[in-house]
This record gives C-alpha cells, sequence and structure tokens, in this order.
C-alpha cells in the first residue's frame, strides 16, 4: 500500500477522490476544481442532494464526471471533530471504497480540519486508519472471486505544507501502528489448530532475528519446570500442546533504572477446562491470546520505530483444555512467587498464568509493568464493547495510562482495586483462590488476584470487550488489535 501528501489536487494522477466536508458546507478552497466540473459538485451540496450527517458518504452521479468516481464525506460539524472521529471516518470511508472495488483514491481534508488536529498527526493516523479498516482476515477463503481486493494508493490533501522528511516520517509511523495492529489480528484470527503456544513463540522469534537489538527467548515445558511456574504448568497440564513462556528484551536506552515491563496473557484456545464453557461462541475462544498478541504487536512497532528505551515483553502461552491430566476444581498450584492458589474454576486460569508471568518481572527491578489480558467476561459486561477496564492503586501510572488511551484513541476506563477486593480473594486453605466470594464485581477480584503478585507500580488492562468485533462500518470482523496503539504509545511516552 502505497501513501503519499500533495499539496494541490493537480499533483495526483488518481481519478477517484473524497472529499470530506463540515458543517455540510463545500470547502471554498477547492472552488477551481469545482470549476472544472460546472460548479456541479457544490450545487449538490447547495441542494442538499448530500445529507451532511457526520458520517455520511455520498457518490457524485458519473453523468457529472464522465470517467471520475467523487465522494463526498461529512466530519459533521468543525466544532465536534476530533481524532476519534477523524480515525472513524477515514476508516469507514477506506472500507465502502474497497468493497465498491475502489483501490486508488485521493482524500481532501478541509483546512479547517487543522485547526482542531495538528498537520502531521492527522496524516499518521489517516494512513494507520486506512490500513487497520481494510485489513481483511481472507487467508483460507480458496474462492479468489469474493476476496476484497487490497488497496494499491492513496493519495491525501490537507491544504499545508511542511518539510517532506517530516511527512515521510509521519506516513511511515503511521504505517508501523497500521501493520503492527493488523499483525496482532492476524494472530488473533488463525484458527486455534494452527495458533499454538508454539506457533506464537515461533512469530516471536522471526521477530528477534528481524531485530538486532530485539532478544528473544523461549521457556519451554523443561524451562518452565525449573521456574517453578506451577500456575503456567497447572493451566496447561490438560493439553497436547506444551506451554511457551515468551520474552522479548529491547534494549536501546543507557541501563540508567529498571526496564519498563508489558505482560500479555496468551491463552490460544480456552475451554474453560473442566469448568467447561458453553458450547455457544466457544469458537470466539481462539481470541484468548490477544493480550499476548497486542504485546507482541507493540514490541514488533517499537522495534522498527527504533525507540530509545528498554522494554521486556513477558508473555505465558499455554490452552486450556479438559485433558485426562487437567488440573481441577480444588487443586492447589504453587505459583512461581511460592504463593499459593486454591482453584476454585478452571475458567478463571488467565490470571494463574499472569501470576507467574508477573512474579517473573521482578527480576528486572521494572520502572512499571502493565498487564494486558482478555481476562474476565465481567468487565465486558460493566464496560461494554468499547471501553477496556483499567486497575491500579499507582495514581501516577494511572494518569499516564488514561492520557496514552486518549492519543492512541483507544478507549478505557477506570474501574475500582481496593481492599475489599482483596479480602474476596484470600482463601481458607492456600494463599489466594482464583476466584472472589461473590459472584459480583469479577473483573475487580481477579484485578485483586493479580496485585497479590506484583510488589511494584503495577497496572492491569482487561480487554475482554475490546479484544474482538463484529464487522463495523470502520472495520471488517475479527480481532481489533486494541492495546497495540496503546502500548506503542506508552513506549514513547517513557523513550528517552
Amino acid at each position: 500500500m502505497k501513501f503519499d501528501v500533495i499539496r494541490k489536487i493537480e499533483d495526483t494522477n488518481l481519478k477517484d477522490v473524497v472529499i470530506c466536508i463540515f458543517d455540510g458546507n463545500f470547502p471554498k478552497e477547492l472552488n477551481e476544481f469545482d470549476k472544472k466540473y460546472e460548479k456541479k459538485l457544490s450545487q449538490i451540496i447547495r441542494d442538499n442532494s448530500f445529507d451532511s450527517k457526520y458520517g455520511e458518504i455520498y457518490e457524485v452521479p458519473k453523468a457529472y464526471l464522465g470517467d471520475r468516481y467523487i465522494y463526498f464525506v461529512s466530519l459533521g460539524k468543525e466544532k465536534n471533530l476530533t481524532t476519534e472521529k477523524l480515525r472513524n471516518i477515514v476508516g469507514k470511508t477506506s472500507k465502502y471504497l474497497q468493497e465498491k472495488k475502489r483501490s486508488e483514491y485521493n482524500i481532501i481534508f478541509p483546512k479547517a480540519l487543522l485547526k482542531k488536529i495538528s498537520f502531521l498527526e492527522a496524516v499518521k493516523l489517516c494512513v494507520t486508519s486506512v490500513i487497520t479498516s481494510t485489513y481483511h482476515f481472507d487467508t483460507y477463503i480458496t474462492n479468489e472471486k469474493v476476496k476484497l481486493k487490497a488497496v494499491r494508493e492513496v493519495v491525501m490533501l490537507f491544504f499545508a505544507s511542511s518539510e517532506k522528511k517530516r511527512i515521510s516520517n509521519a506516513i511511515k509511523e503511521g504505517e508501523i501502528t497500521g501493520n503492527a495492529i493488523n499483525f496482532t489480528r492476524t494472530l488473533g484470527n488463525l484458527p486455534p489448530i494452527e495458533m499454538t503456544p508454539t506457533y506464537m513463540a515461533k512469530e516471536a522469534e522471526k521477530l528477534g532475528k528481524k531485530h538486532s537489538k530485539l532478544n528473544v527467548k523461549v521457556l519451554n515445558k523443561s524451562d518452565i519446570q525449573k521456574e517453578k511456574m506451577g500456575g503456567l504448568l497447572g493451566v496447561a497440564s490438560g493439553s497436547y500442546e506444551e506451554p511457551k513462556f515468551i520474552v522479548m528484551e529491547w534494549k536501546n536506552a543507557p541501563k540508567t533504572s529498571g526496564a519498563y515491563i508489558f505482560v500479555g496473557k496468551a491463552i490460544t484456545f480456552d475451554s474453560g477446562g473442566l469448568s467447561i464453557k458453553p458450547s455457544e461462541r466457544m469458537d470466539e475462544m481462539k481470541f484468548d491470546m490477544l493480550g499476548g498478541g497486542a504485546v507482541m504487536g507493540a514490541m514488533k512497532a517499537i522495534s522498527e520505530l527504533n525507540l530509545k528505551i528498554n522494554i521486556v515483553a513477558l508473555i505465558p502461552s499455554s490452552e486450556n483444555l479438559l485433558g485426562s491430566r487437567a488440573y481441577r476444581p480444588g487443586d492447589i498450584l504453587k505459583s512461581r512467587s511460592g504463593k499459593t492458589i486454591e482453584v476454585l474454576n478452571t475458567d478463571a486460569e488467565g490470571r494463574i498464568i499472569l501470576a507467574d508471568a508477573l512474579d517473573y518481572a521482578r527480576q528486572y527491578n521494572p520502572s512499571m509493568v502493565l498487564d494486558i489480558a482478555t481476562l474476565t467476561g465481567a468487565c465486558a459486561v460493566a464496560l461494554g464493547e468499547n471501553y477496556a477496564g483499567l486497575f491500579t492503586r499507582n495514581d501516577k501510572l494511572r494518569d499516564v495510562i488514561k492520557q496514552t488511551a486518549i492519543k492512541a484513541d483507544e478507549k478505557i476506563w477506570e474501574l475500582p482495586l481496593d481492599d475489599n477486593f482483596s479480602d474476596q480473594i484470600k482463601s481458607t486453605i492456600a494463599d489466594v483462590r482464583n476466584i472472589g466470594t461473590s459472584r459480583y464485581a469479577g473483573a475487580s477480584t481477579a484485578a485483586a488476584f493479580l496485585e497479590e503478585f506484583t510488589d511494584y507500580p503495577w497496572a492491569h488492562i482487561d480487554i475482554a470487550g475490546v479484544g474482538w468485533t463484529p464487522s463495523k462500518p470502520s472495520m471488517h470482523g475479527g480481532a481489533t488489535g486494541y492495546g497495540v496503539a496503546l502500548l506503542i504509545e506508552l513506549a514513547k511516552k517513557y523513550s528517552k
């Protein structure tokens, strides 16, 4: 996919044109372009042929244009524009054109857009949006006729100028972010017969071979046993597939302080174990590795951006199945930290493998640890399909993550974490139990369980509600890649 930014419409050879408008008004800066069509374009707007409601798309009749396609797209009211709205509009338009088999087009933005969003930020955002909105997982579709064609070229016009190098860098950053998100989505969309802990580990090793500063180490079952990761071993015990513990170390800054740590849950298929899930929608449990996928996608982008930072990614990976050796409700597992875990529900497995990863993080003397996981259905019930849940008692880290989420255009909402929830995961026969004593606030008791294995600045993001989606106007269905952009922005914030 090729991207370019131009200063006037005459600088492009692409025929198809998307014209974005505010407040139902034809942009004055396009008057000369309008004259080429005998002012029929502005006439369409004046005649209210085009509904100027935010998000509306209108195709100008070909009779006006000869061999050209022109589309009007409404940005809504200028005063209401946000980066999220721009991203959604560009995404919706790109997906719409892809479905109409238009693979090369210009997008013209009104000059007033730059009052709300900086030029280079808008360039980066739009590039990422085109890439992510036109991604469609079709690896296993054999009929080429039904596959959506890839977008080949997009040229953007903002009526602004900057150094070519800065524009080129903004395009590159947008491409890196978009491709990293799609990389994570592909990991999630793969069928679980292929996407196993071994497959995931090999993908990490491929990234390590591409980037000299990215050291990738994969702990196999024997290594995991030596590390005494009883939580990960217990969860994996019902599966023929052996667990993996993936360590990705990006070292590109002076060793003056502890590393920043990203931890991602990667259950490549979750049947619920002996506490088996209902069969309806169990196929979606292939997405239970999306926390680990987001972390891996972020590390891919961090390496390509060559960020000046030391970051470690920890990804515990296994399946959660019902084999003859599967762990049982009533079992007690001994975690890497030495703390014992009373198992009361084998479908609360993600927190158990994360416990070993959070303890493993201690050896890095971390400045910050953030874990991300499709952890609880309770979080999805509480926040729906648009917001991830944020849990931490660290005020400084809470504020940083919230601000970063806004910049990344990834919605997040803080949920409570206090001693009340910590009390609910105390066990009478072990150190902790893997579910709370109450059926309520399951996302908070899960976070309280994780907190038991931390003694450093730590936060937890639950992405159970946002990790995958049916098809949307601005995105094809499947894994969303949520978290990748947030982690990239967080790494940029902490970089030297």
